[in-house]
């Protein structure tokens, strides 16, 4: 639980506070200040990474899990938006290599600022590679920041194959109006690119953040839209951040609601 993610959570929730005190919703304010307090000074165990892992285990479910390797030192903004672990960190590397003996996908998370130029994504994945022993083919580049034109064309020039990074930031839906894996357009070369990609539909905080929803609405949103790719037999992603899970964040029922609706039993 670190200094910056307590200020980018805790602001978010004062934000959500003044917007909920305009449309004169005081219990959802009242909530959003308490919130905004826990993120700022409370103290939390953020580590669930092995209690996902047991989850996901128990629903049959085997996902990818993308990790931020870089070895740059910190700009003020990449210490405010990039994750602050170390991937050389002991008990990450035990889990990577837990990870891999269960037959589970290791990809990456790159920086902020690799959206664009193949190099920073290039030393991040050899970087990753370097640290957990194994070849990274997929990644989720970092939600705030994506070009139709440049992102892709940047993540395959590194060597990367599989991106699910493509959806909305703060809703959920079909950005590409699509639920399937397809090889995108190269625009200037006039050619699909090599690598895949596969949009996302779903991520934890459309969910939390960005709408106010009860825990049995919530469900319904979870259900509808797996629901929508089951009837096309389509393919897509969803995303979930493993510190949400922790009290602080309260956001465990969805997760688990999540897997027993992806459950192919």
């Amino acid at each position: 639980k670190t200094l910056s993610i307590r200020l980018k959570q805790g602001i978010f929730n004062l934000f959500n506070m003044s917007k909920a005190l305009t449309n004169r919703n005081l219990p959802l304010a009242a909530n959003k200040l308490q919130n905004s307090l826990r993120f700022l000074f409370g103290k939390g165990d953020w580590w669930k990474l092995n209690e996902i892992l047991e989850l996901e285990q128990e629903f049959g479910i085997r996902s990818v899990f993308h990790f931020h390797a870089d070895s740059r030192r910190k700009t003020f903004r990449r210490w405010l938006f990039d994750p602050n672990y170390n991937i050389q960190e002991n008990r990450i590397q035990t889990f990577i290599q837990e990870l891999k003996d269960q037959g589970f996908i290791v990809g990456l998370h790159p920086s902020i600022d690799a959206w664009e130029g193949s190099g920073w994504i290039q030393d991040q994945k050899e970087y990753l590679e370097k640290n957990s022993g194994t070849e990274i083919r997929y990644c989720r580049q970092h939600w705030l920041r994506f070009s139709w034109r440049k992102t892709w064309k940047a993540q395959e020039k590194a060597g990367l194959r599989f991106d699910t990074t493509l959806m909305f930031n703060d809703r959920s839906g079909f950005r590409a109006s699509a639920a399937v894996l397809r090889n995108p357009w190269n625009m200037e070369e006039s050619r699909p690119h090599q690598l895949q990609a596969l949009p996302s539909v779903l991520m934890d905080s459309h969910l939390n953040d960005y709408k106010h929803m009860e825990d049995d609405t919530r469900q319904e949103e979870i259900k509808y839209w797996l629901d929508e790719c089951k009837a096309v037999k389509g393919e897509a992603a969803v995303l979930w951040h493993p510190h949400t899970l922790a009290r602080d964040y309260g956001w465990m029922a969805g997760f688990k609601f999540m897997l027993q609706a992806l459950n192919p039993e």
